[in-house]
């Protein structure tokens, strides 16, 4: 049996899971949400057994806590869990390293904390083994300057101007407009272009959603969102049926808002 004192030591053990795991992608999600993402099992699965072969383990501890009831997209109390948690890795000798980072999320039942421990844990993970996904690098995305926004924004305000109230016309630049800025964030200024555009158009052939920004965190706005719809499925409340296909409407997610709308028609709703 090898001694204590032969072991190696922990950053060895964990440089030596970093090897054996390059990578850890994204696979899970489904259509329905509109993105993928990893999931702690998706990231345990992979280094678990690596950890395990190099006699690793970690021990979590909670440094701090913060726990909040918050309101639902349809108006339903959650509870919200913020935690500070500092992981340390114990290597085969004996000594360990620590990183410490932040966790949080919100359920509607009793499983906050549970969630918010598993996404700091998978934080950690994916920052201490620096563990990158199979997809393109960000660094090839192109992001606008200032001066290249200002003249984007003036051609748009020229072009809705000049289409008057066609209806015809600003249906198309509504399309052009949506495809365009697909990954630019929507700022005021944008805001305020399309909400002319669909004032102008408010009888299109093609409905112009409102002008609502989208939620700053897609991914949990989504997470309540399926959560909401399951619940209101169970109780068969049609009311917040209805009040979710509002929200999803409000910041353009027809994926949702056809889940919720499905959910009515499947009640015998009219």
């Amino acid at each position: 049996m090898t001694e204590p004192e032969q072991a190696p030591k922990v950053h060895a053990a964990i440089i030596a899971v970093m090897r054996a795991v390059d990578h850890v992608a994204k696979r899970e999600g489904g259509s329905g949400l509109g993105y993928k993402f990893r999931g702690i099992d998706a990231v345990i699965n992979a280094v678990g057994p690596k950890f395990r072969d190099a006699g690793v383990f970690i021990l979590p501890e909670v440094i701090t806590y913060d726990y909040q009831t918050v309101k639902s997209a349809a108006g339903k109390d959650m509870a919200s869990v913020r935690l500070t948690v500092r992981f340390r890795f114990v290597g085969p000798a004996g000594d360990e390293l620590a990183a410490t980072v932040v966790g949080e999320a919100f359920d509607s039942g009793d499983k906050a904390t549970a969630k918010a421990m598993s996404v700091a844990l998978r934080t950690c993970l994916l920052q201490v083994l620096a563990l990158p996904t199979d997809e393109q690098d960000p660094d090839t995305q192109v992001y606008e300057r200032g001066d290249e926004r200002d003249r984007d924004l003036g051609r748009w305000t020229g072009e809705v101007a000049a289409a008057g109230t066609d209806k015809a016309k600003i249906a198309t630049l509504w399309k052009r407009m949506r495809a365009e800025w697909e990954n630019v964030p929507w700022s005021d200024d944008r805001l305020a272009i399309i909400q002319v555009a669909a004032d102008k158009a408010a009888q299109a052939p093609e409905p112009i959603p409102e002008a609502a920004p989208p939620p700053a965190d897609p991914e949990q706005f989504d997470a309540a969102f399926l959560t909401d719809l399951d619940q209101a499925v169970k109780n068969r409340d049609l009311p917040a049926l209805r009040a979710l296909v509002k929200s999803a409407a409000n910041v353009r997610r027809s994926d949702l808002r056809k889940k919720a709308a499905l959910a009515i028609e499947e009640m015998g709703a009219k």
